[in-house]
Parts: structure tokens; C-alpha cells; sequence
């Protein structure tokens, strides 16, 4: 079974505050959601708030992790460094539209601030929940599919059914020698 986190008054206000304070700093290179850059702060909004699931979920499970210091003027190099590995948490919205399917990684991105995980986080806006559904390591997913570009940039792609649940992810991470 996957986490489902209940999202605190307190994850909702420091998501936001990042959010609001990063917006003239935050990328413009992400446009291929609804909105375009001017739905950036958003979108970072939204990837905070499974930041700060995945945070409370490590706490939860007695997982120890550094978590991102890095200022909201300056693009970060990995969300959490877990047993060495940089892990990156990419949040979706859930209940909006058709339903994903899939995690997205920026090629370029991929290779100009390298991560060693990526940990998929839906946000389930009606509920204020956040479920963690799978992660996959950056080695599976280059490799996994072909590229995809649907008007925008090309991405690397996993779908759901390809990530390994959450479940294994103290076993194959953290307790796992580097």
C-alpha cells in the first residue's frame, strides 16, 4: 500500500512561502504544464508540498536524510540526500483533468543536476493528501523508454506500473551499501 500523507497547516504554509518567494527566480524552462511560466509558482508550490510529504514520511519510517538548504533564489541540486543518494521528489497533481499516468524528468535537466533517485508524489487537491506511489533510479529510468516530447521539451519517462513501490524503498535505499 502506498503513503497517503495528510497535509499539515504547516507543510501548506512553507510550500507557499517558498513558492511566493521563488517565483521571479523559478524556471521558466518548465512550460509544459497547463499555464505555461506564468504558472510556475504554482507548480512550485505544488512540488513543495510533496517535499514536504515525503519529509514527514521519512520521519514517520525513522529514515535519516539532509534536506534541501538551498536558498529560494537558486535552483537546487537534489530535495534530499538519502545514504548518498540525491533523490529528487516530482509531484503531479491527481484529481485535475485526465488522470497521469506517468513521471517526467527533463532530459536536460537530468544531466545538468544529476540525481541518483526519483521518488513520484501525486497531491490530491480535495483531500489535501499527498501519496507516494513509487520511486526508480536515474539509471532505469535513461534507459527505461524512448525520450518523449509532446510539444515542449523531451522527457524521460517511467510510468506508474514501472517504479518499484514504495514499500521497498527502506530496503533498497537506505539500508542499502553505497
Amino acid at each position: 500500500m502506498n503513503p497517503k500523507i495528510k497535509l499539515t497547516d504547516d507543510m501548506k504554509f512553507k510550500a507557499h512561502d517558498y513558492a511566493v518567494k521563488s517565483h521571479d527566480f523559478t524556471s521558466r524552462g518548465h512550460d509544459f504544464h497547463g499555464g505555461g511560466a506564468d504558472n510556475a509558482s504554482q507548480k512550485m508550490n505544488e512540488g513543495k508540498l510533496g517535499e514536504r510529504a515525503f519529509e514527514y514520511w521519512l520521519k514517520q519510517e525513522g529514515i535519516s536524510f539532509i534536506s534541501d538548504s538551498s536558498n529560494f533564489d537558486e535552483a537546487d541540486s537534489y530535495d534530499f540526500i538519502i545514504n548518498g543518494y540525491k533523490v529528487d521528489i516530482k509531484t503531479r497533481l491527481a484529481d485535475v483533468g485526465a488522470k497521469k499516468t506517468r513521471t517526467l524528468e527533463m532530459v536536460e535537466q537530468f544531466y545538468t543536476r544529476p540525481k541518483d533517485i526519483y521518488v513520484g508524489a501525486s497531491y490530491f487537491t480535495k483531500t489535501d493528501t499527498i501519496e507516494l506511489y513509487g520511486f526508480i533510479s536515474a539509471k532505469k529510468l535513461e534507459k527505461l523508454n524512448p525520450m518523449e516530447n509532446q510539444g515542449y521539451r523531451d522527457n524521460y519517462v517511467a510510468y506508474d506500473n514501472q517504479l518499484t513501490p514504495m514499500n521497498f524503498f527502506k530496503e533498497l535505499i537506505v539500508n542499502q551499501k553505497r
